[in-house]
């Protein structure tokens, strides 16, 4: 990227730079909101057995 002499040389490319860096960041944030609100993750597979008490029950 070359920087002309002018005045606004420095600023017209950082503003450029900012530019697409806010609509990187956006993309970003808007293809993981999408991806969150898809995701469908699987259920646990793993068999849970605990044995509880009787006197943890009321009579």
């Amino acid at each position: 990227m070359t920087v002309s002499n002018h005045p606004n040389g420095v600023f017209t490319s950082m503003r450029l730079m900012s530019r697409l860096f806010l609509a990187l960041a956006g993309l970003l944030l808007l293809g993981a909101g999408v991806f969150v609100a898809t995701f469908d993750p699987p259920p646990p597979s793993a068999k849970v057995e605990k044995v509880i008490a009787d006197e943890r029950f009321p009579r």
